[in-house]
């Protein structure tokens, strides 16, 4: 009995030495009180006093590289199988066969000194390490710092793995694998390097629609809002070559995790629609896809197929009476975005101490947020999932200032959903499992993105 007694206190012992280091309460001081929001608030005033609105003439490039591991003979010339990425429930197995290709494609746009490229993947995210090793790849000729590449990625849950590390990256992306970022890298520089030589003279058309009928409020279903706009930039060269890119806020899971084969989901059939339509290189980007899904009809590879083409169908409707402009006004800011402390909660009030998330996770990498100002058109970028919800505000207060906009996710860097503030609470994958940094993520990302184009809108 003693003996018991002694394994009983010792256990209770341990229970509360690592409740005492490994748990801590969740940091309710508000954000604007926070040296992080100060460091931030300090590195927007030095952005904006350098900002410039480039006016004249337009170039445009255009490149897709194929990133298919089998592609190359399974990855980098070798037989070797990768995990496919996206859902936990498959367990880090490999992909067993190749649906659609997947491409990263670039699109740059020039005026003057200024150049934005912007960089779509067919990737679940566009890993930190991989936006860090593409820059190293660069020629050095070219001149672009990270601040002027604008990533994205489709969000597909049926693409390449193996490219995280730690416990949770390990969930979606499979076992890590150590040469497929450099593989990455070397395709995405490449694909960098092949637009930025193919810049001629062009013209550019800006637009957007809505498709209600294709997306929904995942999150708080018909409680919430719905943000339904695709938007769109066509870019043509004056020699000819054409290309469309789209932004939609439903997330690329048509395909479930029974699905092992390599595929771009609902954007694959997009591409194929847009080709067949005579665009040389249709882009897909996910938009505010943090709190909304797709609706279409069927299962599987048929519901990705019917809500790619319904989409497609809709582009090709409205591009016939674009009015394309050889002259823009082009500017480009990128925010580094200071961090809170993680706050990775196991109840409403306690959150893991931040050493043992840092064990527990991949590194986030070096957050951005960044915008541009394309003519009368604001593109900004985050380094999340980023909620529609969110996205619908900001979209309607540019909208009273002679402004459309749109908001892409999976920037280069990753640091989990941002959903409404009001949602913090509720017992939801998006608002509990995947909140990383605290109760006012929202409102301090909402604040300086909210600051970046204001100072983009008052150029002039």
């Amino acid at each position: 009995m003693r003996i018991l007694l002694k394994i009983f206190v010792i256990l209770l012992i341990l229970l509360i030495i690592c409740w005492l280091v490994g748990v801590d309460r969740v940091d309710y001081t508000p954000y604007f009180e926070t040296e992080y929001y100060q460091a931030t608030m300090d590195g927007l005033e030095q952005e904006a006093a350098q900002l410039s609105l480039a006016d004249g003439p337009v170039s445009i490039g255009i490149a897709k590289v194929n990133i298919t591991p089998v592609a190359t003979n399974g990855w980098n010339n070798t037989a070797e199988a990768l995990p496919l990425a996206g859902y936990g429930k498959r367990e880090g197995l490999p992909a067993e066969g190749v649906h659609d290709s997947l491409y990263v494609k670039v699109l740059v746009m020039q005026v003057k000194e200024t150049i934005l490229a912007i960089v779509g993947a067919d990737l679940l995210i566009v890993p930190p390490e991989l936006v860090e090793q593409t820059q190293k790849k660069l020629a050095p000729e070219l001149n672009l710092p990270r601040a002027q590449l604008f990533y994205s990625a489709t969000h597909t849950h049926s693409s390449v793995g193996g490219w995280s590390s730690h416990y949770v990256g390990e969930l979606f992306a499979g076992a890590p694998n150590a040469g497929i970022i450099d593989w990455l890298a070397e395709h995405f520089a490449r694909a960098i390097e092949q637009a930025m030589d193919d810049l001629a003279p062009g013209s550019i058309a800006q637009g957007s629609f809505a498709a209600p009928d294709q997306v929904y409020n995942r999150l708080v279903k018909e409680l919430g809002t719905e943000l339904s706009t695709f938007s769109y930039l066509l870019a043509q060269q004056d020699k000819g070559k054409q290309a469309v890119i789209g932004i939609f806020d439903a997330h690329a899971t048509t395909l479930n995790d029974e699905n092992m084969t390599y595929s771009a989901d609902y954007p694959a059939y997009w591409y194929e629609k847009m080709e067949s339509a005579g665009i040389d290189l249709p882009i897909f980007c996910a938009g505010s896809v943090g709190s909304h899904g797709p609706e279409s009809s069927g299962r599987g590879f048929e519901k990705a197929r019917h809500l790619g083409e319904d989409l497609a169908d809709s582009l090709l409707l409205h591009l016939q009476s674009v009015n394309r402009q050889d002259t823009l006004s082009l500017a480009v800011m990128s925010l580094p975005l200071e961090l809170p402390p993680f706050q990775v909660r196991i109840s409403d009030h306690w959150r893991l101490a931040p050493f043992l998330v840092k064990k527990l996770f991949p590194s986030v990498g070096d957050p951005y947020v960044q915008s541009a100002r394309i003519g009368h058109f604001i593109w900004s970028t985050m380094p999340a999932d980023f909620s529609g919800e969110l996205a619908l505000i900001h979209e309607n207060r540019l909208l009273t200032q002679g402004f459309s906009s749109t908001i892409t996710s999976f920037n280069g860097a990753y640091v989990g959903y941002i959903v409404p503030e009001k949602y913090y609470y509720l017992n939801e994958y998006e608002s509990r499992v995947m909140s990383w940094f605290g109760p006012y993520m929202s409102p301090y990302l909402n604040e300086v993105l909210l600051r970046m184009t204001d100072d983009l809108v008052a150029l002039r």
